[in-house]
């Protein structure tokens, strides 16, 4: 019986010892559930207080997933503008056809104008959310157009794992 017990407690040891700690795995059904294209529109408040350039920009729009069910966004960002290039900073937060929430910060870029739209790239970092989106952690990608008739359209692209 000692023998046993013996054996036993230096495998459990052994396994302890050596194991491995499991990363995070992509989650390709809480990516479903952030990705597809969008259109929307967009909004700017000008002499805001929030942002340090007095322009704040709010972006509101739903996304088509891969099995045609619907999601929404909303995003609030602080353009800066400067020589080096155009950058955006705020919050985001994300709403999954079932109605689970995804909320955080946004960074980001604004392309070079063109003659009737603006492309701009954001990555929206996941901080907090509810239901199935709750115990989600990393990035959901945006690559977008602002046309000047205020619309917007583009493609979103979840990172996200559990």
């Amino acid at each position: 019986m000692r023998r046993l017990a013996a054996v036993l407690l230096i495998a459990t040891a052994s396994y302890v010892g050596f194991a491995t700690p499991v990363a995070a795995q992509p989650d390709t059904s809480l990516n479903r559930e952030v990705s597809g294209p969008f259109a929307g529109s967009t909004f700017l408040d000008i002499f805001t207080r929030d942002c340090t350039f007095p322009v704040e920009q709010a972006l509101d729009g739903t996304y088509q997933t891969e099995k045609g069910q619907s999601g929404s966004f909303h995003i609030e960002v602080c353009p800066t503008v400067s020589p080096e290039g155009s950058q955006a900073l705020g919050t985001f937060t994300v709403t999954s056809p079932h109605g689970a929430t995804r909320s955080g910060t946004v960074t980001g870029v604004y392309g070079i104008s063109g003659p009737s739209s603006v492309p701009f790239e954001f990555t929206l970092t996941a901080a907090a959310g509810t239901r199935s989106l709750q115990q989600a952690i990393g990035t959901i990608q945006m690559d977008g157009t602002w046309h000047f008739d205020n619309s917007i359209s583009g493609t979103l692209a979840g990172s996200l794992e559990r």
